[in-house]
């Protein structure tokens, strides 16, 4: 098949590792494949060399929307799609209105989230929703929102969970103590990893109101994996809490997988997610896991972690400290446990013959029954 996957870029986020990875997937099986970027950045993520890659250079302008729209519907003119892919609330929009302009065989939509904007943007997926052949999310969680919010009908919203790399997330001794030396944390100390954009969603000053309420006997470290509009405020806070000393912000890092490897404990502090894709990779590194239950998170999990509700810093703080203190060859079972979780019913593998079958068109029934299957336990 001739393939395009539509993102707003190829940056370091979760959706774009995922349309990294299908596109590379896909490439690998012989399709003809190509990403298409709203923006113009320099790829932070690995992109097969037989994947053609376009990017449309967007601007937050109305003259910015009509050079992306039209610029979007000549590279499907040229390439000539079987399958449009488009992810992302800004990517859907935009996908949807170039059909009305250029044929397009079939066209799926997928949202990565369970929140994805105001009232502007719930109006505008509802009216534009009949113009994509099928629209997905990414947990169950995040297509009742969905639902909730009326921005799809009800019964028309897929899930299909994100699929993860189980050959490149691993976890290797080797890679753990290397890169702890790299930060200096010592062998026997616990380290907590959070990754993700410093952004309100992501509620990091949740994650440091807990840290500031961990019992003083434990011993931790904590490294934060990303950067924002938040990140002085962040700072700032982390010094306020008498933090600065145990919090260590490293900015955008291409090196995930080396600090799952390091850490003990991974933790996502969100008030909202879809499918979180951090939570699996740092599963499929063996890391035991606390987070706040959001989203698609506890679909994830499936019970191996600390799940506490979102935006209560003494839940969160309670949780770490159970991780903190968990026995070793208890949280290795728990982390070995949690990688088969993750290899069973979310490998890359999986999703890849998932995605192909609904771009050949395969009953959505049959498709809707075999999620119910991967989430009966």
């Amino acid at each position: 098949m001739r393939i395009m996957l539509v993102v707003n870029s190829i940056g370091v986020g979760g959706a774009e590792r995922v349309v990294s990875s299908l596109a590379n997937a896909f490439a690998a099986r012989g399709h003809a494949v190509c990403i298409v970027t709203l923006e113009t950045k320099r790829p932070a993520l690995p992109v097969s060399e037989s994947v053609q890659l376009v990017e449309l250079n967007a601007r937050k302008s109305m003259g910015g929307l009509l050079h992306v729209i039209t610029s979007l519907r000549d590279v499907v003119r040229s390439f000539k799609p079987d399958i449009v892919h488009s992810h992302m609330i800004h990517s859907n929009l935009v996908t949807r209105l170039v059909r009305c302009m250029v044929p397009i065989p079939r066209l799926i939509s997928t949202a990565h989230n369970s929140h994805d904007g105001g009232w502007h943007r719930v109006l505008a997926n509802r009216l534009t929703h009949r113009l994509a052949d099928l629209a997905t999310n990414v947990s169950s969680e995040a297509v009742a929102a969905y639902e909730k919010r009326r921005a799809v009908p009800q019964g028309q919203m897929l899930t299909v969970h994100n699929g993860i790399d189980t050959r490149a997330f691993h976890f290797s001794q080797g890679c753990r103590e290397q890169v702890r030396d790299l930060l200096g944390v010592g062998s026997s100390t616990p380290l907590i990893l959070a990754v993700g954009r410093l952004e309100p969603e992501k509620n990091y000053p949740n994650l440091l109101n807990a840290l500031s309420r961990l019992p003083g006997h434990l011993r931790w470290r904590a490294v934060i994996a990303g950067t924002g509009p938040l990140q002085a405020d962040l700072l700032k806070l982390a010094d306020e809490l008498r933090l600065a000393d145990r919090v260590s912000f490293l900015g955008v890092r291409s090196d995930v997988r080396n600090l799952m490897n390091a850490a003990d404990v991974f933790v996502l502090s969100s008030n909202w997610e879809g499918f979180p894709m951090v939570v699996g990779e740092a599963m499929a590194c063996e890391r035991l896991v606390v987070a706040t239950d959001c989203g698609g998170v506890a679909e994830f999990t499936g019970g191996l972690g600390y799940l506490v509700p979102p935006q209560n810093p003494d839940a969160l703080a309670s949780g770490l400290a159970q991780a903190i203190a968990l026995p070793r060859d208890q949280a290795r079972q728990i982390g070995r446990q949690a990688r088969e979780r993750v290899q069973t019913l979310f490998s890359l593998d999986a999703a890849v013959d998932r995605w192909l079958g609904l771009y050949r068109g395969d009953r959505i029934d049959s498709a809707r029954s075999g999620d119910a299957d991967a989430c009966a336990d």
